[in-house]
């Protein structure tokens, strides 16, 4: 809620599904916004019947029925028509929720968007790629994880959307990221990491995460960023000061920056599987609007955590 009293509005696009109705039940008790659930009324109703679930206090958007449907067509046809996007088509593809959703965002109708909890990530982030702007200055969406310890708070990119990024791209994750740790009042120490240590290792990949690193100092020359840098190097202290005092991260890095997709998911799944961590996320960065994909199938506590997260972004940007 803001300071004018008004709640954030968090739209479900698979606003049938059990857990999406019991998380968002949660939402509402918390005070973390108001849920906007997608779908089919009479088939919700009867769902959140069977859950014992009271859906007061929440809403229920049916693209097909919605007052803006006929707006929202057209301004999605004014966003694809040069993209291949008739207007028959732009009216078919309004009958989808996972559609309609972003188009809500865009038109300030909600504040944010969860979806992901039935759909494969890529079918769920692609809509929002056809519709929402960038952030200013930002190229590329990526992904992390908040990876919760006993006795530590790490952060994790990119595990969810760039597969082999260039070092250009790979920068940009950092950034992206570096400002997403400080939206939890937390200093990020960012550790680009390789299986090089500041060039240990002669090998075109160890040289893209240098690029990448040498492009992050230049643009946040004030930030605690080195890299390239071993995994071990960036969270032992003792490695730091001894081997490498000549590095700007002279303490265990809270953020680490993966060279591509595939170490960065391997790397947080082993983390929670062996290491206990507990994951909040996947946290989207890079849009200019609130805008969440779930890991499929998400607990009802994974589910609420990022709409949260999302109703943190809605609340700063309105401040601004």
């Amino acid at each position: 809620i803001d300071k004018k009293g008004k709640k954030v509005r968090i739209a479900f696009p698979e606003g049938s599904n059990e857990r999406i109705i019991r998380a968002s039940r949660r939402i509402l008790e918390e005070g973390v916004g108001t849920p906007v659930l997608m779908g089919v009324e009479e088939e919700i109703h009867s769902i959140a019947e069977r859950l014992l679930v009271n859906l007061d206090g929440m809403e229920i958007i049916n693209p097909v029925t919605h007052k803006s449907y006929e707006a929202m067509v057209q301004r999605f046809f004014d966003l694809r028509s040069r993209k291949g996007i008739n207007l028959e088509e732009a009216k078919r593809m309004m009958h989808r929720r996972h559609y309609y959703g972003p188009m809500l965002l865009l038109n300030n109708e909600v504040d944010v968007v969860v979806c992901g909890q039935t759909r494969y990530y890529p079918d769920s982030i692609r809509p929002a790629l056809q519709t929402i702007p960038l952030t200013e200055g930002i190229k590329h969406v990526s992904g992390l994880y908040m990876l919760m310890f006993k006795d530590r708070v790490i952060f994790l990119a990119d595990t969810t959307v760039n597969i082999k990024p260039d070092a250009e791209t790979l920068a940009e994750i950092a950034l992206s990221a570096m400002d997403t740790v400080k939206r939890f009042d937390i200093t990020p120490k960012a550790a680009m990491l390789s299986f090089s240590n500041f060039g240990s290792v002669d090998h075109d990949l160890a040289k893209l995460v240098r690029k990448a690193a040498k492009i992050v100092r230049e643009r946040r020359p004030d930030a605690i960023f080195d890299g390239e840098m071993q995994a071990n190097t960036a969270l032992n202290e003792r490695i730091l000061h001894r081997d490498f005092p000549f590095s700007k991260l002279q303490e265990p890095a809270n953020l680490l920056i993966f060279p591509d997709v595939t170490s960065g998911n391997i790397a947080y799944k082993l983390l929670m599987e062996l290491g206990g961590a507990e994951a909040i996320g996947p946290i989207l960065t890079g849009f200019s609007l609130p805008y969440h994909v779930l890991q499929r199938g998400s607990s009802v506590e994974a589910i609420v955590d990022v709409a949260a997260i999302g109703a943190v972004e809605a609340l700063e940007k309105r401040k601004k």
